[in-house]
């Protein structure tokens, strides 16, 4: 019973670290894409290209929008044609139940919030410079947070308090007596910060 304990612990522990390792990999091409853009509107707002080579990068109006679209999303004559057939064949739905986020997430792993491109840009600074670096808001460059790769066993442990299914997740909501010391010390801490 105990090595099926352990086993079912291990590929527990194993599947959450796909999941990490995956929605890390979501969050590095979402990165990709966004600098791609940037690199696309920049090709596009120069004027040594000329404008028969430019990358249409616009997206069209949703049909469904009260309001008139502006002169610029306007459709050609030229385009007009294609935008006809487009409507005649049957299309999937825009957006699959794989693009839509997790219960209990507010964005998709594709989406970037705030705090991801800032931990992006804090992540470049430390790597180009990292004696000359900038006030930020980024989470990952607080102090108290210790580097990942500095610790591997602050990595592994970082990842199993990350994992709803751990040993450590568990026994924190099934027996919270076994963390009493955790309480305590947060305590004594909070007394010493007041004297």
């Amino acid at each position: 019973m105990r090595i099926t304990f352990d086993q079912k612990m291990h590929d527990c522990e194993e599947l959450h670290r796909q999941e990490s390792k995956a929605l890390a990999t979501a969050k590095q091409i979402a990165i990709e894409n966004d600098r791609i853009l940037d690199l696309l509107m920049d090709m596009n707002s120069s004027a040594q290209i000329p404008f028969d080579k430019r990358v249409d990068i616009a997206q069209p109006p949703p049909k469904d929008v009260p309001y008139s679209p502006l002169d610029v999303d306007e459709v050609t004559a030229v385009e007009a044609a294609d935008t006809d057939q487009a409507d005649e064949v049957s299309h999937g739905p825009s957006q699959g139940p794989d693009m839509e986020p997790a219960p209990g997430v507010s964005h998709t792993p594709a989406f970037l919030t705030p705090d991801d491109i800032d931990d992006y840009l804090y992540d470049v600074d430390r790597r180009i410079d990292p004696e000359h670096l900038l006030p930020t808001l980024a989470p990952s460059a607080r102090t108290n947070v210790p580097l990942p790769e500095a610790n591997p066993h602050a990595l592994s442990q970082s990842i199993a308090m990350k994992n709803p299914t751990s040993v450590y997740n568990w026994l924190r909501k099934h027996a919270p007596k076994t963390f009493l010391q955790d309480a305590e010390n947060a305590a004594a801490a909070a007394t010493t910060r007041r004297c």
